[in-house]
């Protein structure tokens, strides 16, 4: 059996790890929207686990309060990022104050009328009630575009959800009323939770790194479009030393302004230049005092 301060401290250096990795991701590699608000979750739930092994340390009732706090608001953050991340409808902003009714439920069965099963059941529906919608949404993106990812990290979600269930059931069922004694079932429960954690996080890591490929492939096949798109002439190309004509593959003779437009993207505005002005109209009198007026200008 696993002692149960091991495994939280388990589980918070290694949201630690995962935090700074997330945060070095940030700052070096293209992330998608979603992503700095799941750093900030798994910032905060290293911390929220901090508070609940710290008891013994710091009061019992200062643990309880901000450590399942800290772990709702860790919650709503990485939920709310997968939505984001998935492109569809996030969380309400009112939503991140939900929390604070949970917790004060919760602290009315600690300090008024102790009570941890009845505490276990609000902290588990709290998690239940924001992890379904999102569970839903990964599956349908699943279905759609057939990705393994979305399916894994749906189904890490609903066993850590149906972990925090059993737990309150356990507790409605028996006289052990602390989450840190060295009981089987404790063992399991957290991990379960450390396990999850690591999980879930690789998991969202390796979603972003997936659609950045994704997003590189896409950009690769349009760039590809463009280059086959663009026409370039190369060779030897005969043309006639004296009306300058081309000739095609096919042996016709066409004026280079033709067979140019014909094989490349160019396009021509016809002009003349200076020589062959003064060949065409060099004795025209309106040329001759156009000329004279633009030299006096100069």
């Amino acid at each position: 059996m696993i002692d149960i301060k091991t495994l939280m401290l388990s589980q918070i250096s290694l949201s630690i790890l995962l935090s700074f990795t997330f945060l070095v991701y940030l700052k070096y590699e293209k992330t998608f929207t979603g992503f700095r608000l799941w750093t900030i979750g798994t910032i905060i739930h290293a911390v929220g686990f901090f508070f609940l092994s710290s008891r013994g340390l710091i009061p019992i009732g200062v643990s309880i309060v901000f450590g399942n706090l800290l772990l709702m608001v860790s919650l709503i953050c990485r939920m709310d990022a997968i939505l984001q991340f998935l492109g569809v409808k996030s969380f309400k902003k009112i939503l991140y104050f939900s929390p604070l009714l949970a917790i004060a439920i919760g602290s009315y069965f600690y300090f008024v009328q102790d009570n941890m099963a009845v505490r276990s059941l609000v902290f588990g529906l709290f998690f239940l009630i924001f992890s379904i919608p999102v569970v839903w949404k990964l599956m349908r993106h699943m279905t759609h575009q057939h990705n393994f990812l979305y399916y894994l990290a749906a189904t890490i979600i609903v066993v850590r959800i149906a972990s925090l269930m059993i737990r309150a059931v356990y507790f409605m069922n028996s006289q052990d009323n602390d989450i840190l004694t060295n009981a089987i079932f404790n063992s399991v429960h957290f991990l379960i939770a450390l396990i999850g954690e690591v999980g879930i996080n690789i998991v969202f890591l390796l979603m972003n790194n997936q659609k950045s490929e994704e997003q590189l492939i896409q950009t690769n096949d349009k760039l590809q479009k463009v280059i086959d798109n663009v026409k370039t002439l190369s060779g030897l190309l005969p043309i006639c030393s004296h009306c300058k004509k081309i000739r095609d593959d096919k042996g016709y003779w066409n004026r280079i302004e033709s067979y140019i437009q014909e094989n490349s993207d160019a396009e021509f505005s016809h002009g003349m230049c200076p020589e062959c002005s003064d060949e065409l109209y060099g004795k025209e009198d309106w040329y001759i005092e156009m000329k004279k007026n633009e030299n006096s200008k100069e």
